[in-house]
């Protein structure tokens, strides 16, 4: 299995997440998908007019992985631009970096940068220099700590690539962890499965598995900081595990990317699980 790639750092979230070409119904569209790491790096290059290495380094990548990452995006951007598709804007191996606020005492602007470029010499709006550091803030950025008010918290999806949803729970060999605020997501981060007896093959002979409760407990301590878990299906038990532990199971009913499947989830589209439990290795 190939390694799963790291993470991008991005300093913005997109303002908006969908564009269409004016008069012509979405469901006579079709689409191109754009990822929010695709979005940062032409924020970078071709808004701010950074050089290649200074962007990749603020996105925590090497300069020729975000030369291929900037060559797709253009091209995508262009494919929905001449034939005349919708463009989504959504996935990507990406994570929330720190941002600190700042805000212009003569208009009262404010906005944020990320930590590790520089602080602002004036405001972007009326080129003042009179600005300091602010608490909050306005703009395409939220802030990466959490603030008084705003609910977060992280939803585990089964997976065994980074990429797709893994039929079972305790087979997957990974979980994407997403860190969600404000129904929107801040970033997400790859854990490995160590802790079930499915995803390290430890089957017994007859290929039955280890379903004891110190393997559920584990399991419990490994997502202990998650609210929920999304997968395709779920040995009861675990199942069980986790609901007592405050871990809300859901499962999906149709295919679906994990940033489309916590989409779901954050839209109130999902139910929790409750009889639908695999039964199989009871």
């Amino acid at each position: 299995m190939p390694r799963p790639p790291l993470c991008r750092r991005i300093a913005q979230n997109p303002g908006a997440n969908y564009f269409k070409p004016r008069g012509i119904p979405l469901h006579e569209l079709e689409e191109v998908v754009l990822a929010v790491d695709e979005l940062e790096a032409l924020r970078l290059a071709d808004q701010e007019g950074m050089y290649q290495d200074q962007a990749a380094e603020l996105m925590k990548i090497s300069r020729p992985t975000f030369g291929r990452i900037v060559e797709t995006a253009r091209r995508k951007v262009a494919e929905a631009l001449v034939e005349g598709k919708a463009l989504r804007i959504e996935g990507g191996n990406f994570e929330m970096a720190d941002l600190r606020s700042f805000q212009c005492s003569e208009c009262g602007q404010t906005w944020q940068v990320a930590f590790g470029t520089g602080r602002p010499t004036e405001c972007s709006d009326c080129h003042s220099r009179k600005i300091h550091r602010a608490a909050g803030g306005r703009g395409g950025a939220r802030p990466a700590r959490k603030s008084p008010g705003r609910k977060r918290m992280k939803i585990a999806v089964a997976t065994s690539d980074g990429i797709h949803i893994s039929p079972h729970f305790g087979r997957s060999s990974h979980f994407l962890v997403f860190s969600v605020e404000e129904g929107r997501i801040l970033g997400k981060e790859l854990r490995s499965n160590t802790f079930t007896a499915h995803a390290r093959g430890e089957c017994h002979g007859d290929g039955q598995h280890d379903h004891g409760a110190h393997s559920h407990a584990l399991i419990v301590q490994a997502l202990s900081d998650c609210g929920a878990v999304l997968c395709y299906g779920m040995g009861w038990r675990a199942a069980e595990a986790l609901g007592q532990a405050g871990i809300q199971p859901y499962l999906l009913r149709e295919q679906a990317t994990p940033e489309r499947a916590v989409a779901l989830l954050l839209d109130g589209k999902l139910q929790p699980a409750s009889q639908d439990f695999c039964r199989q290795h009871e």
